[in-house]
């Protein structure tokens, strides 16, 4: 959906999961027969909040020499936003911040692309990055 939106689509999801009511169809409800949601309804819930943060790259996975391409997605009216991007190990603990401050987000419906970075050199394992926005 993050990729979708960075193109100009509204949103759309498309055969969330398998299975489930409409099984055999590309009509996949966000929620299973029994009302459970599936993935995709959370994916849901995270995109059409009013503003929020990722990166601008789709991958699912960095390497040591990718940079974070950070942007805000904004839908509703023009606000100013503070944003905190974490390295995290497996853990939770932090590993490195970077953090843009006052940030000027358009009205509407938005995507403003941040410069990109770097974290610091870290040794080989599994990290998480995790993107706050502050009002």
């Amino acid at each position: 959906m993050k990729k979708q939106i960075l193109i100009g689509y509204d949103g759309f999801s498309w055969c969330s999961l398998e299975s489930g009511s409409n099984m055999f169809t590309y009509q996949k409800p966000l929620t299973d027969p029994f009302g459970v949601p599936k993935l995709a309804y959370y994916a849901n819930q995270s995109v059409f909040k009013p503003v929020w943060a990722g990166s601008g790259n789709v991958d699912v996975v960095y390497g040591p020499g990718d940079r974070i391409a950070p942007v805000l997605f904004n839908l509703g009216q023009p606000r100013t936003v503070d944003l905190t991007i974490e390295l995290k190990n497996d853990k939770g603990k932090r590993i490195d911040r970077k953090v843009f401050k006052n940030i000027q987000v358009d009205g509407g419906r938005t995507v403003l692309k941040l410069d990109g970075f770097r974290f610091k050199t870290v040794p080989d394992g599994c990290y998480f990055i995790m993107y706050t926005v502050k009002e």
